[in-house]
């Protein structure tokens, strides 16, 4: 087996605030600190995600095509 990489993101950030489960909120926030980056919003990656909103396919993977 490889190593894992932890790539963080806003999006990650808002979805733990909407967790109602505090000690699960609490331990994804800590994984926070394993990431080797942590992507901010910019045009790059809204413009992907609107180009895959439009192909039916999920916003998430646009950060990760964008970092390639």
């Amino acid at each position: 087996m490889g190593d894992l990489k932890i790539i963080w993101s806003y999006i990650l950030d808002y979805e733990n605030e909407q967790n109602p489960f505090e000690e699960r909120k609490s331990t994804i926030q800590e994984w926070k600190q394993f990431a080797i980056l942590d992507l901010e919003e910019n045009n790059k990656i809204l413009e992907k995600a609107r180009e895959l909103v439009k192909k039916d396919l999920s916003c998430s993977i646009a950060a990760g095509e964008l970092r390639r």
